[in-house]
């Protein structure tokens, strides 16, 4: 029956539920697609093989068998590319919170004193905005009292 289906994005959810090769051409059709709704069908999946993996390996038959090889090596790279997009995201957020604390520094010395919470808070909204070199050149060549206007000016 899922093998008659047509081969159209509409019924790729049911697709990856066969077997066999309507199965091997929806999980590449699944590989090719960058889109936010691949993310739920990889979910799918993932919810195909922990079922198909908690079946005794006896009650396997070799369609299943093969099945599940085919899913574990999508879903590897599902993972991978997870936890290469964490681990990104990881990296995004250090360098973020380094540069707040460089430019809380340059700051403090041309204010003369620490950044209240709310100033840190316009500080890290515009270093997620622009690049570190500017946001430097601006603090160097704002007045103390243009920095605080500058760092009142942000609504976060």
């Amino acid at each position: 029956m899922l093998s008659q289906l047509d081969e159209v994005p509409s019924t790729l959810i049911h697709r990856l539920l066969a077997h066999g090769g309507t199965l091997q051409r929806a999980l590449e059709e699944l590989a090719a697609i960058h889109d936010a709704w691949a993310k739920p069908l990889k979910e799918t999946l993932i919810r195909r093989r922990i079922m198909l993996q908690q079946q005794k390996p006896e009650t396997l038959d070799e369609t299943d068998q093969d099945d599940l090889d085919r899913i574990n090596r999508v879903a590897d790279e599902f993972f991978e590319s997870l936890y290469a997009e964490s681990e990104e995201r990881g990296k995004t957020t250090g360098r973020r919170e380094a540069s707040v604390e460089l430019l809380s520094r340059l700051l403090h010395l041309r204010l003369g004193h620490a950044l209240t919470d709310p100033q840190r808070d316009a500080l890290a909204t515009h270093v997620a905005n622009d690049t570190l070199d500017s946001l430097a050149d601006r603090i160097v060549l704002l007045s103390p009292e243009e920095i605080v206007a500058w760092l009142e000016a942000v609504e976060v």
